[in-house]
C-alpha cells in the first residue's frame, strides 16, 4: 500500500514540476522555524520515491524501509534523485524534440550510418543522450556522441533494441557481445584471467549499460510500467552478481 501511494505521489509531484503549478507532496522533514522551501529544494528517494529536502535526503535514505541497500554518501543519493527527475522530463524535456540544443550539438552532427539511425530511433538511447547532455554540456559533445555510438554498436551486433538488452532474458548474449567488442584473444593473463586486446571497451560499455538500466527503471516509474521497471531491476541485480 505504501509503495502504491508513494508511486502516485511521485507522479503527482512530477506533474507539478512539469506544469509549474500545484503543491508538492513531501515526506517528513526537520521543522526549522521560519524556513521557506521551494520546489528546487526537493528530490525523490530512489528507493521509496518519496520527496525530501535534498539536504535531508541522505539521512532519510539511510533508514528508508523500502530497501536494505544503504547509500554510501549524500552525493550518490542526490545524483539518483536527479536522474529520476531528468528521465521523467523535469528540466530537460521528455524527448529530444523538446531540446533543440541536444539535436544541434549531439544528434545532427552524427555521421549518417546504421549506428546513427539506431541512436535516433531507440527511445532509451535518446534518453541516455539527454541525461549525458544535461550533465556534460555541449563542450563534451564529441564524448557524448562516442558513448552513444559504442552502445549502438553493441545493440546492432546483438540485433537487439536497448529495451531488450536491459533485461535478464538476453544477459548472456549481451555479455558475449561485450567480450567480442573488447577483443577477447582466447589467451590467459599471468593471473589466469581472460585476456582482451581492448579491455577499456568492456569497462566503458559496462558503465554505459548500468546507467541506461537506471534510466529505464526511472522512466518505467513515470510510465507506471511495472514489467519494464522489473526488467531494469533484474538487469542491475544480475550485473552486480556477475
Amino acid at each position: 500500500m505504501d509503495r502504491l501511494r508513494n508511486l502516485g505521489d511521485f507522479n503527482h509531484n512530477v506533474d507539478v514540476l512539469l506544469s509549474g503549478s500545484g503543491t508538492l507532496v513531501a515526506g517528513r522533514m526537520i521543522n526549522r522555524s521560519g524556513q521557506e522551501y521551494f520546489a528546487a529544494d526537493f528530490l525523490p528517494c530512489k528507493y521509496c520515491l518519496g520527496f525530501f529536502n535534498r539536504k535531508e535526503l541522505w539521512r532519510h535514505a539511510r533508514h528508508c524501509e523500502a530497501t536494505d541497500d544503504k547509500p554510501f554518501c549524500e552525493k550518490d543519493v542526490q545524483a539518483a534523485g536527479k536522474l529520476l527527475l531528468q528521465v521523467a522530463g523535469v528540466g530537460i524535456g521528455c524527448f529530444a524534440s523538446a531540446d533543440p540544443e541536444l539535436v544541434k550539438y549531439i544528434i545532427a552532427p552524427l555521421q549518417q550510418d546504421n549506428e546513427s539511425e539506431f541512436i535516433k530511433t531507440d527511445r532509451l538511447l535518446m534518453l541516455f543522450a539527454q541525461v549525458l547532455f544535461a550533465r556534460l554540456g555541449r563542450e563534451r559533445a564529441a564524448d557524448i556522441r562516442g558513448r552513444l555510438r559504442y552502445t549502438a554498436r553493441l545493440a546492432l551486433n546483438d540485433g537487439l533494441s536497448m529495451d531488450d538488452i536491459i533485461g535478464p532474458d538476453h544477459f548472456d548474449q549481451v555479455v558475449r557481445a561485450v567480450r567480442d567488442m573488447s577483443g577477447e584473444t582466447g589467451s590467459k593473463t599471468l593471473n589466469s584471467c581472460d585476456e582482451f586486446s581492448m579491455p577499456h571497451v568492456g569497462l566503458k560499455l559496462g558503465q554505459f549499460l548500468k546507467k541506461i538500466a537506471q534510466i529505464k527503471h526511472s522512466r518505467a516509474i513515470r510510465d507506471r510500467d511495472v514489467q519494464r521497471r522489473q526488467d531494469a531491476d533484474d538487469f542491475l541485480q544480475v550485473t552486480e552478481g556477475s
